[in-house]
């Protein structure tokens, strides 16, 4: 990018503080909000100077921007009344601020990445025969969870022809599948990030990704788009990062066909999400008028969680005061002792769906603000959702907020060059790149949480063991480095 560029990026960020002064001088919320799209395009900016290398920091920010960001803006280019619209002054001045302190800490984190990034990438250069082994075996075993995920899909769908879409989320729906199978399904993920941590080639890593996307089918079927949706995101920003990988005789992995198919898709991707949408809650009627400004009704659907940050300042105080862990840190403790194989070991099993009885044991905010906000209608499955600066917010205040955003900025610009360390750390990094584009809409902790799981080690211990037992014992002395692969510097 040529440097004239950084010098505008640079004065437009030094920039917008005076803009959202003069916004919150005068009680002009859209001149708040201007602040707030200045640091957007500086972001997406930043991000296409080196895009290979930056693109999980610019699909964050896009998700930001969809979940979060893009419903004022829809509202202010239809001339819509989009503040004092049922909630208090205070509300609407917490989610335009928390909106520009978050994407101003991200670009000031990711910014100051850049600096120790000047470091020459480490390159995998050559697979031992123990990393192929574990190719290997991470590759059957997520063969056997993706049938037993289509297992359980089927299972959901034929659930569905007699429930509604609100029934899986009010804890009617319970599988019957066996522990085995489900234990399957949860090794999956783990097993498919261990194989694309090793590096396979793109014929295989196409099988293993569209087997991935095609498992989420059934929950499409049933009225849950986020599955599908993040993992296509997964999709494209693996492609992206295996492209920016890729020793320089190796074959292409994001060129011109991959780049089409992603410009072709695109429109019909927003077409079908919001007739999804309109299919799924009844509305129908609504489609065709919508269809006349796809991308701007896209933008609005989808924008809903900025909604949920007006209303948890409103109905903060209604919130349950939880002792440590509180809501950060509990959804961590909720996901530890409630997975299947801590719950065996004890014993104790913990209710399921939006009932009192969950309510009454769970850390999760998303739970507690949707029973504030919809009183007796939660128990139907009403509900608004959370965002990961809610969750950080309630137990830390503004401090949390901006410490959880540099390292978020922080960890998104460092994806690359994590990748090209251990498998292990890779397979772990991967994995959280399955749901942090979807924490401006969910759960701060939940791309990180699975370091806590069980199923995730025992995947890494299956697979290693596996490797360990098919290797020749002439390459064995290779385990005690628990399969490292060989690396050079490149410039």
């Amino acid at each position: 990018m040529h440097p004239g560029a950084r010098v505008i990026r640079i004065s437009a960020v030094l920039l917008s503080p005076f803009v959202y002064l003069i916004g919150r001088v005068q009680g002009n919320f859209t001149v708040m909000y201007m602040a707030s799209l200045i640091i957007l395009i500086c972001n997406i900016s930043f991000s296409f100077e080196k895009v290979r290398d930056r693109i999980a920091f610019l699909c964050f920010n896009g998700t930001f921007f969809l979940f979060l960001t893009a419903r004022p803006l829809t509202c202010i280019l239809r001339n819509i009344q989009w503040t004092n619209i049922g909630y208090s002054y205070d509300a609407d001045l917490f989610a335009v601020t928390m909106i520009y302190v978050s994407l101003l800490t991200l670009y000031v984190s990711a910014s100051l990445t850049t600096i120790d990034n000047s470091l020459d990438t480490i390159v995998r250069e050559e697979q031992s025969i123990f990393i192929k082994n574990i190719q290997f075996v991470s590759f059957i075993f997520f063969i056997i969870g993706f049938v037993c995920s289509m297992m359980e899909g089927m299972e959901r769908i034929l659930f569905m022809q007699t429930h509604t879409y609100v029934d899986i989320y009010t804890g009617e729906y319970r599988t019957s599948m066996p522990a085995v199978v489900k234990g399957f399904i949860q090794i999956m993920k783990p097993c498919m990030c261990i194989f694309l941590a090793t590096l396979p080639s793109k014929r295989k890593s196409c099988f293993v990704l569209a087997a991935y996307l095609f498992s989420t089918l059934p929950s499409l079927r049933v009225g849950m788009r986020s599955p599908t949706m993040l993992a296509c995101v997964f999709i494209f920003v693996y492609y992206v990062l295996r492209d920016a990988l890729r020793k320089p005789n190796e074959i292409k992995w994001f060129g011109k066909v991959e780049k089409t198919i992603v410009v072709i898709l695109l429109p019909f991707v927003i077409c079908f999400l919001l007739i999804y949408t309109e299919l799924r809650n009844g509305y129908s009627s609504n489609i065709s008028s919508k269809m006349q400004n796809p991308i701007v009704n896209f933008l609005y659907e989808q924008s809903t969680t900025y909604n949920a940050l007006v209303k948890f300042w409103d109905v903060k105080d209604k919130l349950p005061q939880l002792e440590f862990p509180g809501y950060l840190f509990g959804y961590a403790y909720d996901v530890f002792f409630q997975n299947g194989i801590i719950s065996g070991l004890t014993g104790v099993s913990f209710p399921v769906g939006q009932t009192m009885e969950r309510l009454l044991v769970s850390h999760d905010l998303k739970l507690h603000l949707s029973y504030a906000v919809s009183g007796d209608m939660f128990f139907q499955g009403h509900g608004i959702g959370t965002s990961y600066v809610l969750d950080v917010f309630v137990d830390y205040s503004w401090i949390g907020v901006i410490i959880f955003n540099v390292i978020i900025g922080w960890y998104l610009n460092k994806v690359k060059y994590l990748l090209s360390k251990h498998w292990i750390l890779s397979a772990m990094i991967l994995y959280s790149l399955l749901t942090i584009f979807y924490i401006p809409r969910s759960t701060a902790l939940e791309p990180f949480v699975f370091i806590l799981s069980p199923y995730f080690w025992l995947g890494i211990a299956i697979c290693f063991i596996g490797a360990l037992l098919i290797t020749p014992k002439t390459y064995q002395n290779e385990s005690k480095y628990i399969g490292r692969i060989h690396s050079k510097y490149i410039k």
